[in-house]
């Protein structure tokens, strides 16, 4: 087993076995041109220099003794890094790398040996601090930091890669100040570290469009068998993007948004689009200063991946063990769709089919295969479909996903799985003034979406409302359309158990969910047909037990769609209406209810 050199642990730790070898910048002999560290000399040759000889030599840590170092530059970007090269400072407090001096100039000009501008995603007058090729393995940032001076007010890229990827990178124990500018760019990255690093972005917008989001303070999209632990971040707007990524670990960070400054489009938190085997485990979401507005959407924990692109629904005309038929389509290859949309979150599933009415409902697949009109799974069918079935073709927004022991406070909203997902495990979370958890199920066929939410666990967390201005809720929901029948399953084996939801006197009714307690029913737009949900069911065999409800008017919230419902031993405090039914607008205890020991 080869040492870990650089204390990173992580498995690939000891493939820096070249991090003896260090080049001391300021007085290392192998290097002509060395650097002063004084603030005032332009220090970016001799580092590029310095990063350049070390990997030309198989490798080397480049070393930053205590300083500042300036580093300007009227083409290309401040640093190019290497492969096998690590930069190291003397400490995130005592080497600090500046840039943003002068003017940016277009970044499209510069081109890699691989055919990418440099520029990346966007070719403009926008500058770039620190660029990792693409490719590029065994590399990585430690102990200094990275200011952007920003003179002009439109250097906007800091620290980015190439989207072609790489391998084996790490950022440890640095510090950031983006100023106005991006984030934390490394994509594609199969190998990730991210630890013990502080950042700041002050930006609200970019380019003076109203587009928070698109700041991205960290954008990790489609990397993995990444790990992301003790880093704090302060910003004031941006969504935090981990989409496509898989075989994550997020412990242990810490998110405080800045209300004082607000922008008018969304910004929230993370963002999980088409995710799996990933954990969010104990981070703190916080807010400073001024309460955030409800016109930020605020999502702090989120997963939106439904984009109606993404998904086919038919009826099947006949199956075996392991095909589906469907004569009346013309299905492109499934695998090769997602494979080449590198600049989309790639899914690690790949497209699944799943049967959500008719004999079989209930299973899903991995699609492996397809011609025109016939799909091929990657096992065989526990019941083969018949004919008349319905069926759906899509990708989990997030699939085996743990959140767990999270603490957020004062968020505009909480934990938002807006596109459903499978096996998804929330757990031990404590919610205080920031809204509630939100699942959904997605079944807008007219607008061709078709989102499930199957075999996902809901326990042990805390939803809390203290000043009324959020509503507090555990909620199940199924979207669709106003008069439309139900083609199927949306939400399956959801299973509530142990949470508490504290709502404030009176209940909070102006949110987005117009209720505090525990949710279970089709969207209001649903009830103008009677019809609807009766025989096919929208939400199926759901649990709900051993929670705890609060001060809120109705414990319980009840809706057409919902089938197989059980509610059984869950503790009331201050709550006069134990169970309300959407449709009879009363209390309601029928056949589609199991209900006991209710206290």
């Amino acid at each position: 087993k080869k040492d870990d050199l650089l204390r990173l642990e992580v498995p690939w730790g000891g493939d820096f076995d070249f991090a003896k070898n260090v080049y001391n910048v300021k007085t290392d002999k192998r290097l002509q041109l060395k650097a002063m560290g004084d603030g005032v000399t332009n220090d970016q040759k001799a580092i590029q220099k310095a990063i350049d000889m070390a990997a030309s030599q198989g490798g080397g840590v480049v070393y930053l003794p205590a300083g500042s170092y300036k580093i300007e530059y009227e083409s290309g970007c401040g640093i190019l890094m290497q492969s096998r090269v690590v930069l190291r400072g003397a400490g995130k407090e005592k080497t600090i790398i500046k840039y943003g001096y002068g003017k940016p100039f277009s970044t499209e000009r510069v081109k890699g040996k691989y055919g990418w501008p440099l520029g990346w995603p966007d070719c403009r007058l926008e500058g770039m601090g620190l660029v990792f090729p693409g490719f590029i393995s065994t590399c990585g940032l430690s102990d200094l930091s990275f200011v952007n001076v920003n003179e002009c007010g439109h250097f906007l890229h800091t620290v980015k890669n190439m989207p072609e990827g790489g391998e084996k990178i790490f950022v440890k124990n640095c510090y950031f100040d983006f100023s106005n500018g991006w984030g934390l760019t490394l994509v594609n990255i199969d190998k990730l570290l991210v630890s013990n690093s502080d950042f700041k972005s002050m930006t609200v917008d970019v380019r003076g469009i109203n587009a928070p989001t698109r700041t991205w303070p960290w954008d990790f999209k489609n990397s993995y068998n990444m790990v992301v632990r003790d880093n704090h971040y302060f910003y004031n707007a941006g969504r935090f993007g981990v989409n496509g990524c898989h075989h994550a670990l997020f412990e242990n960070n810490v998110f405080v948004r800045n209300g004082d400054y607000q922008a008018k489009g969304e910004t929230g938190g993370l963002n999980m689009d088409y995710v799996t085997d990933m954990i969010i485990l104990n981070n703190s979401f916080l807010v400073k200063g001024h309460p955030i507005l409800a016109r930020n959407q605020g999502e702090t924990i989120l997963s939106q991946g439904g984009d109606p692109n993404q998904m086919t629904l038919g009826t099947v005309s006949e199956a075996t063990a392991i095909t589906i038929k469907d004569s009346k389509q013309e299905w492109q290859d499934f695998t090769d769709r997602v494979s080449t949309a590198w600049q989309y979150a790639v899914h690690p599933t790949n497209y699944m089919v799943a049967i959500v009415s008719g004999k079989g409902a209930g299973q899903w697949r991995t699609i492996i295969h397809n011609n025109d009109t016939v799909l091929t799974v990657d096992r065989p069918w526990d019941v083969i479909p018949d004919k008349g079935s319905h069926y759906i073709i899509n990708q989990w927004s997030a699939y085996q996903l743990l959140v767990k022991d999270n603490v957020l406070k004062d968020n505009h909203q909480g934990i938002m799985m807006y596109c459903g997902g499978n096996d998804i495990a929330i757990v031990g979370n404590k919610l205080t003034n920031s809204s509630g958890i939100y699942l959904r199920a997605d079944q807008r066929v007219a607008k061709k979406r078709y989102n499930l939410l199957w075999n996902t666990v809901v326990s042990g967390n805390q939803c809390v409302d203290t000043d009324g201005r959020r509503a507090a809720f555990v909620s199940l929901l199924l979207a669709v359309e106003k008069d439309q029948d139900l083609f199927g399953i949306g939400a399956l084996g959801v299973v509530v158990r142990r949470n508490t939801v504290k709502a404030y006197i009176p209940n909070v009714t102006n949110s987005p969910i117009k209720a505090e307690g525990f949710l279970n029913y089709m969207g209001e737009q649903a009830a103008g047909n009677s019809k609807i949900g009766v025989n096919v069911p929208g939400i199926l065999g759901s649990v709900w037990e051993y929670n705890n409800a609060i001060n809120t008017d109705n414990a319980f919230i009840i809706g057409k769609g919902t089938h197989h419902v059980i509610i059984k031993k869950n503790q009331l405090e201050n709550v006069p209406n134990p169970i309300f039914d959407l449709i009879d607008k009363k209390q309601k205890i029928g056949a589609k209810y199991i209900v006991t020991d209710i206290k």
